[in-house]
């Protein structure tokens, strides 16, 4: 793990065991995980075994920001990029270790952990692993939920629902039931931002489900809902709430700043408005100097 062995002794001795052939395999192979974390000594103690390796190493370096790692390392690399694994393949991997274990689990319990586990395999089953820890017997959506912290999908429905009617008071009453459930404003958001994004597929792309992120809501009702909701509104107002998210970590009025900005989501159609009254103003000519009248000539 080179997150915890930086140094460039770390590495002398991984040189120097590389030398020896194994006892029993064909090949000494290397795992060096979070290699960018290395220091530049580390690596250039590296470079001369990378360039000419003994024909019995292997050596795979995996890490998570190949931009850190040096050109000369990478040059001397074939490297293999690793996508996200799809929510429903790693759902069907997860109900497949539960029945083997036995343990009861709802298909949208599932759905919800993969989701959590945003494409990493590794991270799904850690957190299936957390939560079996906790004596669930059953897996539920609504248990998982509670422990991982996650917003309930309806309240996020109610919420978009009232921004669609542009119902200001039904927004606020709404943002103070999430608050008052303990979320965080910054889940809060990214709950938003996805269920917004979902709806801009539908209205963009119709029903697909290889696009639509799961949500726990039948589609229907997302379908009936994105009709209330234009692309370019949708848009903008995931821009919008992305904005809000960076400014949430500079201000003091966080609250304040979240509750107008759900307002303006509302009130869509005003702000657009002012915003193109603005635009007109910067774009039109200045008025022309006028020349000045024969009286104050004279008075002059």
């Amino acid at each position: 793990d080179a997150a915890s062995n930086t140094g460039v002794d770390n590495v002398r001795d991984i040189i120097e065991n590389s030398r020896y052939r194994p006892a029993r395999s064909r090949f000494k192979v290397y795992i060096i995980d979070e290699v960018h974390m290395l220091s530049k000594s580390a690596f250039n103690a590296l470079l001369k075994t990378l360039e000419e390796p003994p024909s019995h190493v292997k050596f795979i370096l995996a890490t998570t920001e190949p931009e850190k790692v040096l050109p000369t390392i990478l040059s001397r690399c074939q490297r293999y990029d690793f996508r996200n694994i799809p929510t429903r393949e790693i759902a069907a991997h997860l109900r497949e270790i539960c029945k083997a274990e036995k343990i009861k689990a709802d298909e949208d319990a599932l759905l919800l952990v993969a989701r959590a586990g945003a494409g990493s395999m590794r991270d799904s089953l850690s957190l299936l692993d957390r939560l079996l820890s906790v004596g669930e017997d059953h897996l539920t959506s609504d248990a998982i939920e509670q422990l991982l912290g996650m917003p309930k999908a309806q309240l996020i429905v109610n919420l978009a629902q009232a921004i669609g009617e542009s119902d200001v008071k039904g927004v606020l009453s709404q943002l103070e039931t999430i608050i008052q459930s303990g979320l965080s404003a910054d889940t809060l958001i990214a709950s938003l931002v996805d269920h917004l994004r979902n709806l801009l597929i539908l209205r963009a792309c119709g029903p697909d489900e290889q696009l639509i992120d799961f949500t726990g809501v039948p589609t229907e009702q997302l379908q009936a809902q994105a009709k209330r909701f234009e692309p370019a509104t949708l848009s903008q107002d995931i821009a919008i709430l992305e904005e809000l998210r960076r400014n949430l970590r500079t201000t003091q009025a966080g609250r304040a700043l979240l509750d107008a900005t759900m307002v303006r989501l509302a009130l869509a159609d005003q702000f657009v408005a002012v915003d193109e009254m603005l635009e007109r103003v910067a774009k039109s000519p200045a008025p022309a100097a006028t020349a000045p009248s024969l009286s104050a000539q004279k008075k002059a």
